[in-house]
C-alpha cells in the first residue's frame, strides 16, 4: 500500500471514528475549551512489523493500567481510559493501526500534566515511562520518524 493511499485512508477514518464517539458523548458547546473542560485524548497505534503479539498485548496491559497507575499529587487523575484491539473494524479504515484507546481528563490541567514532556513540565513519570517502553516498538516512516502513533485531543 502507497504512502498516498495511507494518508488518504486515515484522513478519512479519523472523522468517521470521532464523529461515532462524539455521538455518545456530551456535545461540545461553542467556545468551551476553558480549564475546565472535559479532555478527550484519542490514541492509536501502529506497529513495526517485527514487534510480537506478545510485545503489543504488553503494551495495551500497560495502556490500560495508566488509568490507576498515574497520579498527581498522590491521587489517580485520570477519569478513565477504554481501548483495545481496532482491526476488526467493519469498514476497514484502521490504516494500518492495530490497537486504539480513549482516554478522558477532568479538566486541560491534568491532561497537560500527562502530555508531559516535550510539550509541557511538570509531567507525569509514570506516563513518561509507557512512552519510552512503547515508542521504539511503533512504525517509522522511510526517513525513521515514528508514524505509528495518531492522537487526537477535543474538550467535550
Amino acid at each position: 500500500m502507497t504512502n498516498d493511499r495511507i494518508s488518504r485512508r486515515t484522513a478519512l477514518a479519523a472523522p468517521v471514528a470521532l464523529t461515532a464517539f462524539a455521538a455518545s458523548t456530551t456535545p461540545l458547546a461553542k467556545g468551551d475549551d476553558g480549564p475546565s473542560s472535559e479532555i478527550k485524548h484519542v490514541v492509536a497505534f501502529r506497529y513495526r512489523p517485527e514487534v510480537t503479539t506478545e510485545q503489543k498485548t504488553e503494551v495495551l496491559n500497560r495502556f490500560l493500567a495508566l488509568e490507576h497507575q498515574c497520579l498527581r499529587d498522590g491521587k489517580p487523575y485520570v477519569v478513565s481510559i477504554g481501548g483495545g484491539d481496532c482491526t476488526r473494524s467493519l469498514e476497514g479504515l484502521t490504516a494500518g493501526f492495530e490497537q486504539a484507546f480513549i482516554v478522558t481528563f477532568s479538566n486541560r490541567a491534568d491532561y497537560e500534566y500527562y502530555i508531559g514532556r516535550p510539550f509541557t513540565y511538570p509531567f507525569d513519570p509514570v506516563h513518561d515511562a509507557f512512552k519510552a517502553y512503547s515508542t521504539p516498538l511503533l512504525a517509522v516512516d522511510e526517513t525513521g520518524r515514528t508514524n505509528g502513533a495518531l492522537v487526537l485531543d477535543f474538550p467535550t
